[in-house]
């Protein structure tokens, strides 16, 4: 038995600066002590709108449109030793969905989600975090990722884990080398995760 499946998606998103710091002078002992850019406080307001349609050879069809909206911003400049560095954002979002998916891996099901992470520096080039998302609807815990990052202005590393998913990993980056890509896994190697029936 073989079903295939037929997939478009088109978003629209519109973000409002709220407000906006100044960053430190770029020098190695202020802006770019941390960081190979100077780090730029701001408050930001987010929205975006997403609809998805999905049709499979069995006659099946999947629709949904959904709609966000979230606050988002840094505080700090990542520079003096202790808590000068503080991240968040916090993103509500609900879907309406018509059909259903007649497999289980993009069948939608979170309508009523609600997104949160914050990062923190706890001492020096050391940056603590998390980012989770719940479905207010059941209250099931969709996904959370826990992360502990060391940055220099050159290179970070960061070691992450997802209980939820039982997955961990451990990134290593380097700066200033013009790279054009995405940080992503190799082809095959990694976890897609799938978000309002697309696969991420």
């Amino acid at each position: 038995v073989s079903l295939s499946r037929y997939q478009a998606s088109a978003s629209l998103n519109r973000n409002f600066l709220l407000w906006r710091g100044k960053g430190l002078p770029a020098t190695p002992t202020e802006g770019l002590r941390y960081t190979p850019v100077p780090v730029v406080p701001y408050v930001l307001l987010t929205t975006g709108v997403t609809g998805v349609y999905s049709g499979y050879s069995s006659g099946d069809s999947q629709e949904s449109l959904s709609g966000s909206i979230g606050v988002q911003g840094q505080f700090g400049h990542f520079s003096r030793p202790f808590l000068d560095y503080t991240g968040f954002n916090v993103t509500y979002s609900q879907v309406a969905r018509g059909g259903i998916s007649p497999f289980l891996f993009d069948r939608l099901v979170d309508t009523n989600v609600l997104s949160a992470g914050i990062t923190q520096q706890i001492y020096g080039p050391f940056r603590l975090g998390f980012q989770t998302s719940v479905n207010l609807n059941t209250k099931e815990n969709i996904s959370t990722d826990y992360f502990l990052e060391y940055s220099r202005r050159t290179y970070n590393i960061v070691l992450r884990y997802n209980p939820v998913l039982q997955l961990g990993s451990i990134s290593f980056r380097l700066n200033d080398f013009n790279w054009l890509g995405t940080p992503e896994p190799f082809p095959g190697s990694g976890v897609r995760p799938v978000v309002q029936g697309v696969s991420r």
